[in-house]
C-alpha cells in the first residue's frame, strides 16, 4: 500500500510550522524567549548549560585577595618576630661583653687605686719620717758628791742626756730611768708614769736628761744605797709625740762597771716603736 500524502492546505502549513508537533490553542501566544532547543548528536547525552553568575566571580575575586594579604601579614609578622628575637640576641650579647668589660674596668680602677693610695700612704710616712722628732740617748755621765773630810764619795749621780735629732719639735716628753743589778730583772716595757708630773718640748737639735743618784756609803741620805762591788744597769723610757699626732718610745740601758769606765751597750732594751713596728710578726 501507497503511503498517504500529507494533507496540504492550511492546516498541513500550520502543523509545517510547529515541527514538535504541539498544537497551538486559540488564544495561546506564541514563545518570545527565542529559546531554541538543538536536537543533540545521535547516542549522546545533551550538555548541561553553563550558566555563570558574575556576583560569584566577584566574591571569590575578593576572597582570594583577602587570603592573599592574611598571607603576607603572616609572612611580615613572622619576619619581624624573628628579626626581633635576632635583635634581642645582639643586645644580648652586648650587654654580656659590655657587663664583662665594666667588671674588668672595676676591677682594674679597684687595683690602681689600692695601689694609688699604697703609694699615698708610703709617701705619707715617708715624709712624716723625714719630718718628725727623734729622740734617742747621746750620753751618759756620772758625779760624785764626796765627803769634804776624807774625800770620800758618798753619792753618784747619773745623767743620762737625750737629743732631738728630727727636723721638728719632741712633745709632751717624759723619760723615767731605773737601777737594775740583774740583766734578767730588766722588764721588757716600763711603767709609763701616773700621774705625770712634769713634761716639756725638745726642739730640733734640742736636747733634755734624765738623772738618778744613788748613795754609795750609808752615810749617804735622801737616796738609794747601791754597792758599786759588780755591774749593775741604768734602764729607762723616753715617750713623747711628734707634730703628727703619733706616739712614740725609745727605750735605752746603760752598764755601769765598778770603776764606772765605759762598757759595751747591752743587747737589751735598747729600741723604739719604730724597730719594734718594722720587725716581722
Amino acid at each position: 500500500m501507497s503511503n498517504p500524502l500529507p494533507p496540504q492546505g492550511p492546516e498541513s502549513q500550520k502543523q509545517e510550522h510547529n515541527p514538535a508537533g504541539q498544537c497551538e490553542k486559540p488564544g495561546d501566544k506564541p514563545d518570545l524567549t527565542g529559546r531554541a532547543i538543538t536536537p543533540s548528536p545521535s547516542g549522546a547525552p545533551p550538555s548541561p548549560t553553563n550558566s555563570v553568575n558574575p556576583n560569584n566571580e566577584k566574591d571569590s575575586a575578593r576572597h582570594g585577595k583577602a587570603q592573599n594579604i592574611e598571607i603576607g601579614m603572616f609572612i611580615l609578622e613572622f619576619v619581624g618576630i624573628v628579626g626581633l628575637g635576632y635583635y634581642c640576641w645582639v643586645n644580648h650579647r652586648e650587654l654580656v661583653v659590655f657587663d664583662s668589660e665594666r667588671v674588668t674596668m672595676e676591677s682594674e680602677f679597684r687595683t690602681s687605686q689600692s695601689n694609688a693610695m699604697a703609694q699615698l700612704d708610703e709617701m705619707r710616712k715617708a715624709r712624716e719620717g723625714d719630718q718628725r722628732a727623734w729622740l734617742g740617748i747621746s750620753q751618759t755621765t756620772e758625779t760624785f758628791t764626796t765627803n769634804p773630810t776624807n774625800g770620800e764619795r758618798l753619792t753618784v749621780t747619773f745623767n743620762a742626756a737625750f737629743k732631738n735629732t728630727g727636723r721638728t719639735p719632741a712633745l709632751n716628753v717624759v723619760p723615767v730611768i731605773g737601777e737594775c743589778t740583774d740583766v734578767n730583772s730588766i722588764p721588757q716595757k716600763d711603767q709609763f708614769p701616773n700621774p705625770v708630773y712634769h713634761s716639756f718640748l725638745v726642739p730640733p737639735d734640742g736636747g733634755g736628761n734624765v738623772t738618778a743618784t744613788y748613795g754609795l756609803t750609808s752615810a749617804a741620805t735622801n737616796c738609794p744605797i747601791i754597792k758599786i762591788d759588780r755591774p749593775f744597769y741604768l734602764a729607762g723610757t723616753i715617750w713623747y709625740d711628734d707634730i703628727f699626732g703619733r706616739h712614740h718610745w725609745t727605750q735605752f740601758c746603760i752598764l755601769i762597771q765598778p770603776d764606772f769606765n765605759s762598757a759595751p751597750t747591752p743587747p737589751v732594751h735598747n729600741t723604739c716603736d719604730d724597730a719594734q713596728a718594722s720587725q716581722p710578726n
